[in-house]
């Protein structure tokens, strides 16, 4: 049986339009079909054109005549006097393409719990002719309430729906002359209706001077009184506001479009000033958003932009004005700062002096009361400044944060003007951004974003329009152009000479066409480390300690890191290999390295680039490689193996992940080591790197290439194995590094464990740890003793952690002498509230140790957390001795 579809056709003077699309329905086939048309109080010879057209077909027409009720009300008059179960709308002049019909009414027929389907619509012109297809969703329109609010795409023309559903909501609201499709859409969504997109363009949508979308004010009314009145119906929840907020601000953004493309500019410029006040978004970005929705709301029906036209004209230059002056807004009231973090929107608002006043009682609030262990004065600026917060560019930034945290404090009692604040915050979020230029886009967005809206500059203006380019070549442009409207007193910060654009010529990585935008967090990205730890199970203890145990497995594993399999091998002639040089970046650590061909062509597999997800558990893409640097390579006449990987400078990823991989080699292809052989190597200068390549490898310091200094080279014959999982060290890697470093017997005859010690971590650039020395006076009792690794050889680490029954360390601790533990030893780990990556897990796995943490729930102010600290990774351990003794006391 064939389904059965009504298809309603309200009507009005359309004698012009009803012979082809009276034509385009007799052509549908694989449905019973009836069609209700109502005569909405036509003067012309429409019902003689109807009765033409239709003469003949195998189906019944229902005519139903009324005086001009409207085209909402005729809908409804025809779908509740149709017979079908499914009704299909279509207007009097567009077309019902070839299998629109059969297509809808299929997809309902084969999933009963559906309820409503849209199909794709070709724009045409007058005499039918294409002018370009809508296919909303690809820009992720849909049927949730959320979707619906937010990208409002339907057409009755494209429309089929179950009977019921109309009746469930009462069908079109017959008050509505405009965006009665969009009301109706809305009511379904809010009543759960489901719906699907049917991924065809099936639908023809005539566009002609009488169509009732290019009246400009009536629509923009219409819509805008839908809008907001199905806005009032969200909750209050946090998710609806900012729904809300996105929403209002982008329904005006787009009738602002609408009504400049009808040509009634003053209305445009009024939507536009208003899309300005409500956008929840920074104004840079919103800046942004303004032009590029320009130029895809006309690519989206297939009209040119025109917006070299529009950034020239009156109406732009007005807007851009008003841009300006939403600037230096006076504070129009500022709601409770949140207690946890900064609140930006008052900058965002135009509100930056009341924004700092907010800030500076948060800190002042956080400082007087004592937070914690620590006492009060241990956060103060002066103290703060004491600590090893590294050095170079990142230090003098850093330093220069607390400079100016502490003339923030001074605000109480107007010791100081709020505007004489606004500059020097821009300027150290100018710097931000320009350390972050070459090694991540998101975090160069959030800071360029927050310099514009405290202090507009040309400078930061131009950064971001080049940041812009390639997402946004008209975002990139308005900016550029906007930049030239900056005032006198906006030009009083420079960028750091050499830092960030327009004066460093190199793009970065992210600037490169082709490179997907990154979304994986690296170490920190939750569905990377929920994936990862899906098997391992925790229960809590006392005192909050987390007992950690693995996935059930046999206790006696094959170990299938061993294979030749789980790693290859790339011999190179000419190869080429390249990572981003550590030394132009703040953190002194490398990024990204790539391995190439003769041809110069990446090979991903053996190439690695932040953010790295977690081994075979990210949702996401995978970072493409660093792309190829401009210049030349330098050119070495032997063997090079390609000793490099992320993060290599550091401790943990050269023993884990860098050092076994020449462990490898020896095992399955010990002809590349012979003492000709060259290693390119980026584990940089500290006396471990050499000490563990003679001790382990049995590598000649002169063999050795400095990759810092080297940082891009082509040999003649690269050697490359491909990368070790980023943070999962095999065990055949462990295995290996233990019979290295600790001797031939120690994978089977293990010293008996005896001691108890702390790995230190102390005052570290990266991650200090707060509160070491008096949690060890409270540890002393109990046996702990401090190791300070940093004094020892790698081989007499090795052997005081397989001599230790019980390891306590803050995170990041010399964690990787864990893999030198004996099994069954008791691992502590103290961790910060907001950062403990899974990289102890898989030591503990591997080595079949008994695994614990603890998390240090202390945090630095609000106000350090935003701006001195990158993220939670580089934010200070602040132990809580009692509570870490009274965990240590119930281990033992």
């Amino acid at each position: 049986m064939l389904p059965q579809v009504s298809v309603v056709l309200p009507c009005r003077d359309a004698q012009t339009w009803l012979a082809e699309t009276i034509g385009s329905l007799r052509r549908q086939e694989g449905v019973e079909l009836e069609l209700v048309v109502v005569d909405d109080g036509s003067t012309d010879d429409s019902l003689q054109a109807l009765h033409r057209a239709w003469q003949g077909a195998p189906w019944p027409l229902r005519l139903l005549q009324t005086d001009g009720i409207g085209v909402s009300a005729a809908r409804n008059l025809g779908w509740r006097a149709s017979r079908h179960p499914l009704v299909a709308f279509l207007d009097a002049d567009d077309l019902a393409l070839p299998g629109r019909l059969q297509r809808q009414a299929e997809l309902l027929t084969a999933e009963p719990g559906l309820q409503q389907v849209l199909c794709g619509w070709r724009r045409i012109d007058p005499s039918g002719q294409p002018l370009t297809e809508v296919r909303p969703w690809e820009e992720g329109a849909g049927f949730s309430l959320q979707e619906a609010l937010r990208h409002k795409a339907v057409l009755p023309s494209a429309w089929m729906l179950r009977r019921e559903a109309l009746s469930a909501v009462g069908g079109f609201d017959g008050s509505l002359s405009q965006a009665e499709d969009v009301d109706l859409l809305l009511r379904l969504a809010r009543a759960g209706a489901s719906g699907a997109w049917l991924r065809e363009v099936l639908c023809g949508y005539r566009v002609h001077a009488a169509g009732a979308s290019r009246r400009a004010l009536p629509q923009v009314r219409g819509l805008s009184f839908v809008v907001a009145r199905h806005l009032k119906a969200l909750s209050g929840s946090p998710e609806d506001v900012g729904i809300a907020a996105e929403v209002r601000y982008g329904t005006r953004a787009w009738l602002g479009w609408y009504a400049w493309s009808c040509g009634d500019h003053p209305l445009a410029l009024e939507l536009w000033t208003t899309a300005l006040g409500l956008s929840p978004f920074p104004p840079g970005l919103t800046w942004v958003h303004l032009a590029e929705n320009v130029v895809r709301s006309a690519a989206r029906i297939g009209e040119p932009s025109g917006l070299q036209q529009l950034l020239t004209s009156d109406l732009w230059a007005a807007l851009e004005a008003r841009w300006w002056r939403a600037r230096h807004q006076p504070p129009l009231g500022l709601a409770a700062a949140r207690t946890s973090d900064l609140n930006w929107q008052p900058v965002y608002r135009g509100q930056p002096e009341a924004a700092l006043q907010a800030w500076s009682d948060q800190f002042r609030a956080e400082l007087e009361a004592g937070p914690g262990e620590l006492e009060a004065s241990a956060w103060l600026p002066a103290v703060m400044a004491r600590w090893c917060l590294g050095d170079g560019p990142l230090g003098e930034l850093r330093q220069q944060v607390l400079r100016w945290c502490s003339d923030l404090l001074e605000l109480q009692g107007q010791r100081r003007d709020p505007e004489s604040l606004r500059r020097p915050l821009a300027e150290i979020l100018l710097q931000w951004a320009a350390l972050c230029w070459q090694e991540d886009r998101r975090p160069t967005h959030q800071r360029l974003e927050q310099s514009i809206a405290v202090w507009p500059t040309a400078a930061a203006l131009t950064a971001l329009a080049r940041l812009q380019h390639l997402s946004s070549e008209a975002g990139s442009q308005a900016l550029l152009q906007l930049r030239a409207k900056a005032a006198d007193p906006m030009e009083a910060i420079a960028p750091p000479a050499g830092s960030i654009p327009p004066e460093d010529p190199e793009p970065a990585f992210w600037e490169h066409t082709g490179i997907e935008p990154d979304r994986c967090q690296g170490p920190q990205c939750p569905p990377c480390i929920e994936r990862l730890l899906s098997g391992w199970s925790s229960s809590s203890g006392p005192h909050g300690l987390m007992h950690w145990q693995p996935p059930a497995q046999d206790p006696n594993p094959p170990d299938q890191h061993s294979s030749p399999s789980e790693r290859r091998l790339a011999v190179l002639e000419h190869g080429e290999a390249w990572l981003r040089p550590p030394q132009r970046n703040a953190w002194g650590s490398t990024h990204a390295v790539t391995i190439a061909d003769g041809s110069g062509a990446p090979l991903a597999e053996f190439s690695r680039r932040y953010p790295q997800p977690w081994p075979g558990s990210c949702p996401f893409l995978q970072p493409a490689p660093q792309p190829r640097p401009p210049g030349d390579p330098q050119w070495i006449e032997a063997t090079v193996i390609a000793l490099v990987g992320l993060s290599a400078e550091t401790y943990y990823h050269w023993l884990l992940e860098i050092l076994p991989t020449l462990g490898w080699l020896a095992t399955h292809h010990p002809q590349w080591l012979g003492p000709e052989v060259r290693i390119w190597h980026n584990g940089g200068a500290a006396e471990y790197v050499h000490e563990t390549l003679q001790q382990a490898c049995g590598i000649d310091p002169a063999q050795l290439l400095d990759a810092r200094s080297l940082p891009w080279i082509r040999a003649r014959r690269l050697v490359a194995v491909s990368p070790a999982p980023f943070g999962c060290p095999s065990a055949a890697g462990q295995l290996w590094l233990r019979q290295a470093l600790l001797g031939p017997g120690s994978a089977t005859a293990e010293a008996a464990p005896q001691r108890r010690i702390w790995l230190r971590r102390g005052a570290s650039a990266r991650r200090p740890v707060f509160g070491e020395q008096e949690t060890l006076e409270h540890l002393e009792a109990q046996g702990v003793a401090p190791l300070d690794c940093a004094g020892l050889t790698v081989p007499e680490q090795a052997r005081r952690l397989a001599e230790a029954s019980l390891v306590i360390t803050p995170h990041g601790g010399a964690m990787a002498n864990l893999v030198f533990a004996t099994a069954g030893t008791t691992v502590l780990e103290l961790h910060h509230s907001h950062y403990q990556p899974p990289y102890y897990q898989h030591l503990a796995q591997h080595r079949q140790l008994i695994y614990f943490s603890q998390s240090q729930h202390e945090r630095p102010p609000a106000l350090y957390r935003d701006l001195l600290f990158e993220s939670p990774a580089t934010e200070p351990i602040v132990l809580n001795p009692e509570r870490v003794a009274e965990a240590v006391r119930s281990l033992l």
